[in-house]
């Protein structure tokens, strides 16, 4: 059988995944061999042999490494109670990881998953994958297939190893969809790491998880208070309603006070006054006063005098709609050594609505012979009515993301990058409606008086108190923004100065597609982040 030296298999990787990305490697080499870019030979008991590429035994042991140097992992047939022989594997990979850190030791892996939560290599040991296992002696190919992660949202870490010099090779990295809202699925993560050096490693990240729709909130039920009733005239001066009370929270949404109502006293006549107006900006303006009457002209037989009316207090300004929240982000952040949703916001409480003004004071009237009436005094204003809540944001969706480097520097040689897609966002609430104002007092009725001398009579009616106005309706409660889809990216480096790629060959990309933002009545949000790559250098 011919065989090529290790010095050649670099180079014809190189050559061949810079034009492919993958290849045969059988027809590779023939063709190596044919160019006269890979020289035959035999190989010998003395060579050193690391596992490469081509999966050559370089030192005649029988498979392509050397088993002194490593610690053997069969998922099929192995014991964590072994010693990690090629005879007696171990079964899971997390042993092996430290039993190898402490021996010093490379691992191989045997094809088969090695699905474990919270897989992280933490210590300085390369991994190579591609090995049949040990019922086949150990053989080394590309048909081995040798997945790590399956079912946990990050399928690998790697964690503090500046300058380690790791090697991995012919495995596959896994994450699963992930199910908990706004969260990412990450395939390889590479955390405060350098020359972590990747070879035909294919990395595909599950779905991002869909994000939570936001809480809409129900009306508000406290309807503003009712403005006061006038007195009717009487004897001593007539007073107004009193405002409808402040109800709903601290705010200065209480209605006017009723205008007071005419009466006369001898030369000293008292007059009606006007309503209070309810708050400043935006409260109702009082009711005018009733116009007073001194009716001396009267004529014989029968004298009738009115007193006018109190006007009507007005309505009060409804509330403001309180602020929608902001949209969610399609980019989403960085923080610690994962990626988070950038969420859209919550809406604010809509404002108070102003309270109305009170109604007028009625006139009087005072006819010949000192017969005097009583002006009713004016309702009070309604108070405003009470705010709206806020509506929740919706929840951005989850990121589907291979491979994610915060701090890390990885040199990539025939690698693949895959995403699922990211989460779809989640729907902004829709805001609470505001409470109605509370409505106005009515006025007090004016007191007729009447007196007779002879055949003549004298009849006076004291005017009507106005009616208070309506308390303004509370303003509604402001939409939550939409969460934004969430991102699907190849690669994502935390930032253009402290994490790197470095290529070997150009890594094949399939990115699907972002999520789609949330459709709330909000804010409208972005579809998420969708690229090969982000803030990595290294890249053409």
């Amino acid at each position: 059988m011919l065989e090529t030296k290790k010095p050649f298999a670099a180079g014809l990787a190189l050559a061949l995944l810079t034009a492919t990305g993958c290849y045969d490697f059988d027809a590779a080499f023939d063709d190596c061999v044919q160019a006269g870019q890979c020289q035959p030979t035999t190989c010998d008991p003395l060579a050193v042999d690391v596992p490469d590429d081509l999966f050559h035994d370089a030192n005649c042991d029988g498979i392509d490494g050397t088993p002194g140097d490593a610690i053997f992992v069969d998922p099929a047939v192995g014991q964590d109670a072994n010693d990690g022989t090629k005879d007696a594997p171990l079964k899971r990979l997390s042993v092996a990881m430290r039993e190898a850190a402490n021996k010093g030791k490379a691992i191989y892996l045997a094809q088969g998953i090695y699905d474990e939560a919270d897989l992280r290599l933490e210590r300085a040991v390369s991994i190579y994958g591609g090995y049949s296992g040990k019922e086949d002696g150990w053989k080394r190919g590309k048909d081995n297939i040798t997945q790590i992660g399956g079912s946990h949202t990050t399928g690998f870490t790697v964690n503090g190893l500046m300058d380690a010099g790791v090697a991995i090779a012919w495995v596959r990295i896994r994450s699963a969809d992930s199910s908990v809202s706004g969260t990412p699925s990450i395939g390889l993560r590479v955390v405060d790491s350098s020359d972590v050096r990747l070879s035909h490693v294919e990395v595909e990240a599950g779905k991002g998880a869909q994000g939570r729709d936001g809480d809409s909130r129900a009306p508000n039920t406290q309807v503003g208070a009712d403005g006061g009733v006038g007195q009717d005239g009487s004897a001593t001066t007539p007073s107004g309603g009193p405002q409808g009370p402040s109800s709903c929270g601290t705010g200065s949404h209480a209605g006017g006070m009723g205008g007071v109502g005419g009466i006369s006293f001898g030369a000293a006549p008292g007059m009606g006054t006007a309503g209070e107006p309810g708050p400043p900006d935006g409260g109702g303006d009082g009711g005018t006063p009733g116009t007073n009457k001194l009716d001396s002209a009267c004529g014989t037989t029968l004298c009738v005098c009115d007193g006018e009316p109190g006007g009507d207090g007005q309505e009060g300004a409804p509330g403001d709609r309180g602020r929608n929240g902001n949209p969610g982000n399609g980019t989403g952040l960085l923080e610690g050594s994962t990626w988070v949703a950038r969420s859209g916001t919550d809406g604010e409480a809509g404002a108070f609505g102003k309270g109305g003004g009170g109604g007028g004071g009625g006139g009087f009237c005072e006819a010949p012979g000192s017969t005097q009436s009583r002006g009713g005094g004016g309702g009070g204003g309604g108070a405003g009515g009470c705010p709206g809540v806020g509506a929740k944001g919706g929840e951005s969706g989850g990121a589907s993301i291979a491979m994610l480097l915060i701090r890390g520097h990885v040199n990539m040689e025939s690698c693949t990058l895959k995403t699922s897609g990211g989460g779809q966002g989640g729907a902004g609430g829709r805001g609470g409606d505001g409470s109605p104002g509370g409505p106005g007092g009515a006025g007090g009725k004016g007191i007729v008086a009447e007196k007779s001398s002879g055949s003549d009579v004298y009849r006076a009616t004291g005017g009507k108190g106005g009616k208070g106005g309506k308390g303004g309706d509370g303003g509604p409660g402001g939409h939550g923004g939409n969460g934004a889809g969430g991102p699907s990216v190849g690669i994502w480096c935390d930032s253009l100065e402290s994490s790197s790629v470095t290529l070997t060959s150009t890594p094949r990309f399939e990115v699907k597609d972002p999520g789609a933002p949330g459709a709330g009545p909000g804010p409208a949000a972005a579809p998420g982040l969708q690229t090969n790559h982000h803030q990595c250098t290294g890249f053409p």
